[in-house]
């Protein structure tokens, strides 16, 4: 839900300013946006990363960075156009629904991975990371949608 929440919150952000002074917000959460996929990058560069886990955390990373490249496309679109067609709300709603899915298996697989500390903390610990930020994100929606 963290890749859903992320740029559902940069669509309502950039809607705060006028629509004749949107450029300098655009730059800021645009390049912010991009230094999300930072960390990511760099526990994959690692080469103890690929180590031996019980639970495939390596391939979950790589599928978050692939969620996280759809997450920069979705804030780029809505700090972009306004309005946005309800075509692509309606993609951004089915990504939503598929990222809670990947969200939930995160949490799981972070939360039966403890041992993995041992042979790849950095690998671990952005994991646990992303898991929480996703049911943080989770509950806030959940929330929201109430």
């Amino acid at each position: 839900m963290w890749y859903y929440c992320w740029p559902h919150s940069v669509y309502h952000l950039t809607r705060w300013f006028p629509r004749n002074n949107r450029v300098k917000i655009r730059v800021v959460v645009m390049l912010f946006t991009l230094s999300l996929l930072f960390p990511q990058f760099f526990v994959l560069s690692l080469r103890h990363s690929t180590r031996f886990c019980q639970q495939p955390l390596f391939h979950m990373l790589i599928v978050s960075i692939v969620f996280s490249f759809i997450m920069i496309g979705f804030s780029f679109l809505f700090t972009i156009m306004d309005p946005v067609p309800k075509e692509v709300k309606v993609a951004f709603h089915v990504f939503g629904g598929i990222a809670s899915l990947f969200g939930v298996i995160y949490t799981i697989l972070s939360s039966l991975a403890g041992n993995c500390k041992l042979y790849s903390a950095e690998l671990y610990y952005l994991s646990l990371a992303i898991a929480i930020m996703c049911m943080l994100t989770t509950g806030k929606q959940s929330i929201h949608f109430e």
